[in-house]
């Protein structure tokens, strides 16, 4: 298994200094690494040129933990896909990580452990009557 890091944007060859205590406890056990070029992926929709720096899992399939900043879920996607090709898989599948990080996608799922929620979905029309109507079960409550 390694870790996956994003690199520093200022110095692509080091990681983004943000993560340089995780890195060093992965390193401290013993765990490999690579790096991910975010600029690229979010910026350029690039993943191949995201990943470049990662070496492919050269005997059998290698799991992976990302652990970078928050990506969009097709962002993830793409970065799910451009590892798969190098034989590298990310822990969490491209459905899971929608799953855990849109409200909407988990809400069924922890309802009973968090506070009441409620979403709008923009569309070409959305009024300011939508968001009042959505917040009628509040009542006179906080939100």
């Amino acid at each position: 298994m390694r870790f996956l890091f994003c690199s520093d944007p200022w110095n692509p060859l080091l990681p983004d200094p943000a993560y340089e205590a995780e890195l060093a406890a992965g390193k401290k056990l013993g765990m490999d690494y690579s790096l991910i070029d975010f600029e690229s992926l979010v910026e350029q929709r690039n993943s191949q040129r995201a990943v470049r720096r990662v070496e492919p899992a050269t005997s059998q399939k290698e799991l992976a933990i990302y652990r970078g900043w928050m990506l969009k879920p097709d962002m993830y996607a793409l970065l799910y896909a451009a590892l798969a090709a190098k034989n590298v898989f990310l822990l969490n599948t491209p459905e899971a990580y929608k799953h855990s990080h849109y409200l909407p996608e988990s809400y069924a799922t922890i309802r009973a452990h968090t506070p009441a929620s409620i979403w709008l979905r923009p569309e070409p029309t959305f009024e300011m009557d939508d968001i009042m109507q959505a917040l009628q079960p509040f009542g006179d409550k906080a939100v």
